[in-house]
């Protein structure tokens, strides 16, 4: 049974090649297909000033997403989303 203020969904952004091997490492997976096309636009032509912005599921609702792991990816972390539906923002 996963805890109804884990991470449900969150959304993340950045310009770089969107680091695939997050997906497993927060268990996780697009949201839609809007979002796999983010990826693979992310992965053909990577751009500095094209940020792309990808919602994800939490396959493990039962932990939250590493966010300093994504930002050392040149990802952030914009917003998240618990099962109960308590949203929380990633300061700036």
């Amino acid at each position: 049974m996963s805890d109804k203020n884990s991470l449900h969904r969150f959304t993340v952004e950045g310009c770089t090649r969107f680091p695939l091997d997050m997906l497993r490492y927060d268990v996780c997976v697009p949201i839609g297909p809007e979002d796999i096309g983010q990826i693979e636009a992310s992965l053909d032509d990577p751009h500095p000033d094209r940020p792309r912005t990808v919602t994800l599921y939490a396959k493990a609702p039962d932990r939250r997403c590493t966010v300093a792991r994504w930002v050392s990816f040149g990802w952030i972390v914009k917003r998240g989303e618990t099962e109960s539906g308590e949203r929380w923002e990633v300061p700036k």
